[in-house]
């Protein structure tokens, strides 16, 4: 099977304020094939959200590459790297950024609505994704009346209406109590399987990454596989 993502010798540098150049990440390169899932383990500081929006190309490395179906995301413009992100790349974060004027279906439907579906069908997926995260009943309620845990599922199905092949989820149960981060970690495995994406997963929580396929840890700016 070929590989569906391809890391390249990613470096990212950034601008001390003082003249100087910070290096982040220091050409990183490894690779995933569809269905996958893999952590990213490290510690506070270390690059993993820097490496994860590079991934999802909401940010440009210095140098290197990363390849999505054998295509490099960066020689993309603006219009059609924001369309790429919208149809094929889930986000999941730890903070979950959901609208809190607007109800969970609502939230969920966004995507789908951006895309061009009509409202009817953006809807229907929604419901059905709700349904899945077992909140049918919490449909309609504004994000901000709900629970951490329910807004975390909220995330996970407005990231999983587009059916993404790639899903970057970083420290999506961070903020959550043990119980309620090992059901949203479950869901959101199982949503995995069904769709056959490649699940990318930031954590600091070693028995959650030992659930993925394999780990990676970022360490000094590179990147070394890791047996948990």
């Amino acid at each position: 099977m070929n590989n569906f993502l391809e890391v390249q010798k990613l470096k990212r540098q950034f601008d001390s304020g003082e003249g100087e150049k910070i290096t982040v990440l220091k050409e990183i390169s490894f690779c995933a094939k569809r269905g996958e899932t893999l952590s990213i383990i490290g510690r506070s500081g270390a690059g993993k959200s820097v490496l994860l929006h590079l991934l999802g190309g909401l940010d440009y490395p210095t140098t290197g590459k990363c390849l999505l179906d054998g295509k490099d995301i960066y020689n993309r413009n603006a219009e059609e790297l924001a369309a790429l992100r919208n149809r094929s790349i889930g986000f999941i974060f730890q903070f979950n950024q959901l609208l809190a004027d607007f109800s969970a279906v609502e939230n969920v439907m966004i995507p789908a609505l951006i895309k061009g579906e009509t409202k009817k069908d953006a809807l229907a997926k929604a419901n059905d994704l709700l349904s899945q995260m077992s909140l049918s009943n919490r449909a309609n309620y504004k994000v901000n009346k709900l629970s951490g845990g329910e807004q975390q599922r909220i995330a996970i199905a407005r990231a999983l209406i587009n059916d993404p092949a790639l899903i970057l989820a970083d420290e999506p149960t961070g903020s959550l109590d043990y119980a309620t981060g090992q059901m949203v970690l479950d869901i959101l495995l199982k949503a995995v399987n069904r769709t056959k994406s490649t699940l990318i997963f930031v954590t600091h929580n070693l028995e959650l990454a030992s659930l993925m396929g394999y780990s990676l840890e970022i360490s000094d700016g590179k990147i070394f596989k890791k047996s948990i």
